[in-house]
């Protein structure tokens, strides 16, 4: 399966449950950020080994300073949705990531753009992207192995 996967992209896969959606059975628009999110701690899982090794033992974290979603078609309940996790922009101190959002028959349901800024643990102040964390964006091929920070 990871041969089909466009070069540069992480996928995480979502069935809509009940609880997710409104009376008329469509996610409540929030959902979309929260999807996008789950993709993101995915992608750490498969860089760290676990989210919770990360934040727990790890000197930096990763707070979002910015995140937008284009809403281009309705999301149902039991609908097998395919969110897609690109690295838009690596910065010096931060990450942007891009996602798509696609429904079981491969239409592009929402777009959604998330920013990281990258911190220290103790003193919440901004500090480079760690090296840890470029070598696993590297691993996972969504940065190439020469890329730098803006």
């Amino acid at each position: 399966m990871t041969s089909e996967l466009p070069q540069g992209v992480f996928v995480h896969e979502h069935t809509v449950r009940f609880h997710e959606t409104d009376r008329a059975g469509i996610i409540y628009f929030a959902r979309v950020f929260e999807y996008c999110h789950i993709a993101f701690e995915e992608m750490l899982r498969a860089i760290f080994g676990g989210v919770d090794t990360l934040f727990r033992h790890g000197t930096w974290g990763m707070p979002l300073v910015d995140a937008k979603t284009r809403y281009l078609k309705p999301i149902y309940l039991d609908e097998r949705l395919r969110i897609e996790l690109r690295v838009a922009r690596l910065g010096r101190g931060s990450v942007r990531f891009a996602y798509r959002v696609l429904g079981p028959d491969g239409t592009l349901r929402a777009e959604t753009e998330l920013t990281h800024a990258i911190v220290s643990m103790a003193e919440f102040e901004p500090q480079p992207v760690p090296p840890e964390l470029r070598a696993g964006l590297q691993g996972l091929g969504l940065v190439p192995a020469d890329a730098g920070g803006e």
